[in-house]
């Protein structure tokens, strides 16, 4: 089992990377590269549910690692 510290780390990770993802992915839909709009915003939608996920489970993290 990874220390409290290495799942931070891999928090941070997922939340850096998702972040990318969910602007890589609004910039498509804002600039029209997308061949099918509406399944480019429900999968926008997808990857922001996502997002939330992981931020929610680095502030867990951070307060457990706070809280100590």
């Amino acid at each position: 089992m990874p220390t409290l510290d290495e799942q931070i780390a891999i928090a941070e990770e997922r939340v850096e990377d998702g972040r990318r993802i969910v602007a890589n992915q609004r910039e498509r839909i804002a600039s029209g590269k997308v061949a099918n709009e509406a399944q480019a915003q429900e999968l926008l939608e997808h990857f922001e549910q996502a997002l939330a996920i992981f931020e929610s489970d680095l502030k867990r993290l951070l307060d457990q690692r706070n809280s100590n």
